[in-house]
């Protein structure tokens, strides 16, 4: 049969618990244990490791801190980096990119038209728009800065 944990009501008072320690004990043991003052060397050693943790912990923030402001910095960096690198490819895709549409508009011209000039009209054409969309890019990106 499992053993029965005493209920709340059957647990004794403080008064009865200090009497079995006193018959245990004996008055003698007692005393001695109750005016035993606490050991002043733990206090200090105590402090000190608190104190050790303490400095550890604040260089581990400090530590932490600084490894993401690095990683803020180098975000910003790539950020920069990743927008000059657009604005590089749109200026490269416009001027590249214009003279040969310029050039398709021109030869669909030649084809309908039964002439030779459209081609080299369209190329010239597109390349100068290529040019000024490009210049027109380059100052929005020097606004933005």
């Amino acid at each position: 049969m499992p053993e029965e944990r005493p209920r709340p009501e059957d647990k004794p008072s403080d008064e009865e618990l200090e009497r079995r320690l006193t018959a245990l004990l004996g008055e003698s043991e007692l005393g001695a244990l109750a005016q035993t003052p606490p050991a002043p060397d733990l206090d200090e050693e105590f402090e000190e490791r608190v104190r050790g943790i303490q400095d550890r912990a604040q260089s581990l923030h400090e530590r932490r801190e600084s490894k993401a402001r690095e990683a803020e910095r180098e975000q910003q960096l790539d950020r920069e980096s990743s927008r000059g690198l657009g604005f590089g490819l749109t200026i490269a895709y416009t001027i590249v990119g214009t003279p040969l549409l310029g050039a398709l508009i021109g030869w669909l011209v030649d084809e309908k038209a039964g002439t030779r000039m459209g081609l080299g009209i369209g190329t010239v054409l597109g390349a100068c728009v290529g040019v000024a969309m490009a210049l027109v890019i380059l100052s929005r990106a020097s606004n933005l800065k």
